[in-house]
């Protein structure tokens, strides 16, 4: 049982590893495309690990347009600053 715990410890959950690379960002933001590439997660999984964050207000989403004249969007996932 302690040797599980120790484990535990010494691993970096999923949520860390996503706040680490929002963090290294210079806008503290990535879209869903770059987050699929950087963290090689399945989509599924990683948008279940997005939500849960947004539910804990630690990032934000919004919406941007990749090709105004398609009219193609993207998700935008930004770490929050809170001062």
């Amino acid at each position: 049982m302690n040797e599980i715990k120790e484990k535990r410890e010494e691993s970096i959950t999923n949520i860390e590893k996503l706040l680490i690379l929002f963090a290294e960002t210079q806008t503290h933001c990535l879209t869903l495309s770059e987050l699929l590439e950087k963290t090689k997660m399945n989509r599924k999984t990683l948008l279940v690990y997005l939500h849960k964050m947004i539910k804990r207000r630690l990032i934000d989403s919004r919406w941007i347009y990749v090709d105004k004249e398609k009219g193609k969007k993207e998700r935008l996932y930004c770490l929050e600053v809170r001062v």
